[in-house]
């Protein structure tokens, strides 16, 4: 164990070693075991390899079977629509053979029809011709008349008139006569196609008769093969099955040297594990923070050797009042120093806001993780911390932060106010708001104008008299909370109220006192981890806002108070982070510093 606190270690590295003999026989004695279950273990697989060829073998016979099967089938499938075809083949053959013999009737008796229409037309020329040679003989007679004056002129004009339209006649039978043989000619030739026809489809008749014996041939030759095909796949099945069986088995087999090299396996690994424990190696990277044991000592298991801390990333938790909690986010920024070292930042952002609240102190943790590479950073250390809460600006009353006193889980000021007779201190319950490095935001409790103790606060108690012989002025501060800093902003004009201390009286208590002024405006605060005052003040390391003017404890983590070193220095009433140990102007409003102590 070559480690001791503050030394640095990293993740794997062995920082303890126990002693190994007696395992070393353990973990031989496994790795035998190990190695004969595993020659079982191969031999159970061969087995199986074997028995999961003849599976394969049987699958492939299966499927050749079912292949065959399948094309018998889709061959019978195939024939039976040949067979169908076929007879719509032949039934065609038939209508058409059956339209043609009754084109063929029709076309005989269509030249019939011709015949007699061509009879008849020869009959109507013969009668037309007897009228045109009747009438040709009457315009002659009737010519012979006129010229001998016997008939008159119109009389010779209707003869010639009616032997005209006999002669149109005659012309009109004749056409019809040649219409009636054109249309014998017709009858003949359709009569000569139908025949043709009839003929073709008895031919068709033929061939699709002949076909359909070839589809049923067919069809009865592939219901053979479907036959045959599933007898094979019956017995391929059976084949598959006996294989399937024989796999089982083997597998079974196997099952068994796969738990017996599981055994032995377990064996070995509890005796390596073991063997393993012995040496002991840093979980993580980190530093040594303590050395519980020395060389040599007996050790049981869970008793701890070395503590070690990882510290590459810390957590910081800061109590924040809960009347600021709405004002910080996550992943909002804050800063962080030592007290060691004040000037050196150290920046995080809000990883977790804690939704307990102490209800003693009325505040939350609210955390940051921030990088730690260099280790500056220890565990339980404390830090002053910066942190910004942001809000709407709003009209809120002031007190210096001296006067806010806080006992027993409640946070109060002390009052002056006049009974009428005379003066007296009064304790007023107050919940408090933001604070800057001078002042206190009160959110209720206290009216505008009210009277507040600043000085000797701590030593009063309700009722105790107090006198007013002196009056000053107070200027009441603006303070900053959005997340931009203030840029060109001034202080407001000061507001007048009376600061008054009691004189030398045996009767009364002596106590500085300031009238609150009214609301100024302050839209938050910019918490900080230090405060001036101008008298004597305790404050906690852990909580800078915890302020008193004796020693104690804090009222929020219970640490001792420590005085606070007075050292006359300058800073700016707006930005309280700008000071100097000389007056001037503040580099970011230009307002004047003010002295502090």
């Amino acid at each position: 164990m070559p480690f001791y606190p503050g030394d640095r270690v990293n993740a794997g590295q062995v920082v303890a070693r126990l002693d190994t003999h007696e395992l070393r026989a353990k973990e031989d004695q496994a790795a035998y075991g190990s190695a004969g279950a595993a020659q079982g273990q191969a031999a159970a697989s061969a087995e199986i390899a074997a028995a999961r060829a003849s599976q394969a073998r049987a699958e492939s016979a299966v499927d050749i079977a079912r292949a065959q099967l399948t094309q018998a089938q889709s061959a019978v499938k195939s024939a039976e629509g040949g067979v169908k075809a076929a007879q719509n083949e032949l039934a065609r053959a038939k209508q058409l053979a059956r339209e043609a013999e009754s084109a063929v009737h029709a076309a005989r008796a269509g030249i019939d029809e011709a015949q007699e229409r061509v009879l008849q037309a020869q009959g109507d020329v013969e009668s037309m011709q007897a009228d045109v040679t009747y009438w040709t003989a009457e315009i002659a007679r009737a010519k012979k008349l006129y010229e001998v004056g016997a008939i008159a002129k119109e009389e010779l004009d209707r003869e010639t008139a009616q032997a005209e339209t006999a002669k149109a006649k005659l012309n009109q039978a004749k056409a019809a006569v040649r219409t009636a043989q054109a249309g014998v000619k017709r009858a003949q030739q359709e009569l000569a196609q139908a025949e043709a026809r009839q003929a073709a489809a008895e031919a068709d008749i033929a061939t699709a008769d002949a076909r359909q014996d070839q589809m049923l041939a067919e069809r009865e030759s592939a219901s053979g093969r479907v036959t045959e095909a599933q007898a094979m796949v019956q017995t391929a099945l059976a084949d598959s099955r006996g294989a399937d069986a024989a796999l089982s088995a083997a597998t079974a087999k196997a099952g068994m040297a796969q738990a017996e090299v599981r055994r032995a396996q377990a064996a070995l690994q509890e005796a390596s594990t073991v063997r393993g424990y012995t040496d002991i190696r840093a979980s993580y990277s980190g530093f040594v923070t303590a050395r519980m044991i020395a060389p040599g000592v007996l050790v049981q298991p869970g008793m701890a050797i070395l503590k070690i801390a990882k510290i590459d990333h810390v957590r910081l938790q800061v109590n924040v009042s809960e009347a600021d909690l709405a004002g910080i986010r996550l992943g909002q920024r804050l800063t962080a120093h030592t007290i060691n070292d004040p000037n050196r930042q150290i920046v995080g952002k809000v990883t977790a806001i804690f939704p307990v609240r102490d209800t003693s102190a009325r505040t939350a943790v609210v955390e940051a993780r921030v990088p730690n590479g260099d280790g500056r950073l220890q565990p339980g250390q404390y830090l002053s911390v910066d942190l910004q809460i942001s809000g709407s600006p709003q009209q809120v009353i002031t007190v210096p932060n001296h006067a806010v006193l806080r006992r027993d889980g409640e946070t109060s000021v002390m009052t002056v106010v006049n009974d009428g007779f005379q003066s007296i201190a009064k304790r007023v319950t107050v919940t408090t708001g933001g604070m800057s490095n001078t002042r206190t935001a009160i959110l209720g409790g206290l009216e505008d104008g009210a009277v507040v103790v600043v000085s000797g606060q701590d030593n009063l108690r309700d009722g105790d008299k107090v006198t007013v012989v002196q009056k000053a002025t107070h200027t009441p501060t603006v303070v900053q909370t959005d997340d931009e800093p203030l840029s060109s902003a001034k202080a407001p004009s000061p507001a007048p109220g009376p600061v008054v201390e009691t004189t030398p009286n045996p009767h009364a208590n002596h106590a500085k006192t300031t009238r609150v002024p009214r609301k100024t405006t302050a839209p938050g605060v910019t918490k900080s981890a230090s405060a001036t005052t101008t008298d004597t003040m305790y404050t906690c390391s852990m909580h800078p806002e915890v302020k008193s003017v004796k020693p104690g404890k804090c009222p929020k983590c219970g640490m001792d108070l420590v005085k606070e070193q007075a050292t006359q220095h300058y800073v700016c009433p707006m930005h309280p982070e700008v000071t100097s140990t000389k007056p001037g102007s503040c580099p970011k409003c230009g307002m004047d510093l003010e002295e502090k102590q």
